[in-house]
């Protein structure tokens, strides 16, 4: 009789004992691993989709297959009345964006231009030289710069303030040899000037003035 008692205290501690391993099962450590390697593979996974998604739609080509078109006149060529390969050429100097030229068979179709960068429209206009023209404020790895584009039928252009997302339609693309694009040939001259002040120069006479612009194809993903 007296190890009754005995009994029962070891068959309550047995079970207190499995209980209390019921509710809290061993943690089976190659598979919490294998669970939390696949976690931050699919977490990293996603940041590297993210960023590659930000990266080609932080900047577009305002016209497609930019390779293909800017064939006369590209950033930095020096350009004279006698060396131009436009002619008659009315400009000299070292030319300070791209010029996108027109297929053959564009030329009598309307031609959407887009926008280059994520950001407001800051001035619009005509101007010597562009006939209409747009500005818009943009960002290039954290610093301030202004996109151009010129050549455009302004009336087709958003309002100034209008924030724009890169690829959205900016404007159409002014007749050919009108006052939409003060007589010159259809086609789009797009340039991107340090900083915030606007700048509205197709042309600087040296090299070193020059360096207050950058090179637009190095930010073409398209």
């Amino acid at each position: 009789m007296k190890r009754l008692p005995i009994i029962i205290l070891i068959m309550l501690a047995a079970a207190t004992l499995l209980i209390a391993i019921l509710r809290n099962p061993p943690i089976q450590s190659g598979n919490s691993n294998n669970q939390l390697q696949n976690s931050t593979n699919l977490g990293a996974n996603l940041d590297k989709t993210n960023s590659s998604t930000e990266q080609k739609i932080d900047f577009q080509s305002p016209l497609d297959n930019p390779q293909t078109r800017i064939t006369k006149k590209p950033f930095g060529i020096y350009i004279t009345p006698k060396n131009s390969p436009v002619q008659p050429e009315r400009f000299a100097g070292y030319h300070t964006g791209v010029d996108f030229e027109l297929l053959p068979d564009e030329l009598d179709k309307e031609a959407t231009v887009t926008a280059f960068c994520n950001g407001p429209i800051i001035q619009k206009g005509w101007a010597n030289g562009y006939g209409g023209y747009v500005i818009q404020q943009c960002s290039i790895n954290k610093e301030t710069v202004t996109a151009l584009y010129g050549h455009l039928n302004v009336s087709t252009v958003p309002a100034q303030g209008v924030i724009l997302a890169a690829g959205a339609k900016i404007g159409v693309l002014g007749k050919g040899f009108s006052s939409e694009t003060d007589q010159e040939r259809k086609h789009l001259h797009f340039a991107l000037h340090k900083g915030g002040a606007v700048e509205l120069k197709g042309y600087v006479a040296n090299q070193s003035a020059l360096e207050a612009w950058i090179n637009p194809v190095n930010y073409f993903n398209n």
